[in-house]
């Protein structure tokens, strides 16, 4: 069991993420709903209390692949984005920032990072390295065989390997742990620089 049937593609997912998220937004604003997209239903649903925030919350997705991204630029107001270094981050907010602008919307951005201070940058270097010798490598190659999954089916429907895919693999083979996004290691004053 999962958020979607396992049988279809990355691009597919946005596809019922987006239905949701509209389906949503109608429940929000509207006193009863019917809805018949291709994956989502309802009839005559009710959703109360209605947020006090009109037309809607403000709503945040997560996609940084071509699809997933240009879902997010249309269908929410901020798009979150993972990425394993700061050019990257930077790169994926300005391509979110322009498609937003095509469709005459403005988007936040925001990006995951991990910061991992020190005394000195040496100290928060060590601490760094305290932090891969601690990895749970059992947990961390858990999520292979799902990942591989994932590349077969992009590669069955003629799709593009999302990178952060092949990167989590690479990561499982190493006590490398996870650091959400682009790690700042160092001393403040590093830091902050």
């Amino acid at each position: 069991m999962g958020l979607w049937p396992e049988h279809i593609s990355h691009a597919e997912r946005y596809a019922v993420a987006r239905e949701w998220v509209q389906a949503l937004k109608r429940l929000w604003q509207e006193e009863r709903v019917t809805f018949h997209g291709r994956y989502v239903h309802l009839e005559d649903c009710v959703s109360n209390p209605k947020p006090l925030q009109k037309p809607h919350p403000p709503i945040m997705c997560a996609g940084n692949s071509a699809t997933g991204l240009r879902c997010t630029v249309e269908e929410a107001q901020a798009a979150f984005m993972n990425a394993p270094t700061h050019a990257e981050a930077a790169a994926t907010s300005r391509r979110a920032k322009r498609i937003a602008v095509q469709l005459g919307k403005s988007i936040k951005t925001y990006a995951m990072v991990m910061i991992i201070p020190g005394q000195t940058d040496a100290a928060a270097l060590l601490r760094m390295e305290d932090y891969n010798t601690g990895v749970d490598m059992v947990a961390l190659q858990a999520g292979v065989a799902n990942h591989l999954r994932e590349i077969e089916q992009a590669q069955a429907h003629g799709e593009a390997v999302i990178p952060t895919l092949q990167r989590r693999i690479d990561r499982a083979t190493v006590p490398d742990p996870y650091i959400p996004g682009y790690p700042y290691v160092g001393s403040a004053v590093s830091i902050a620089r």
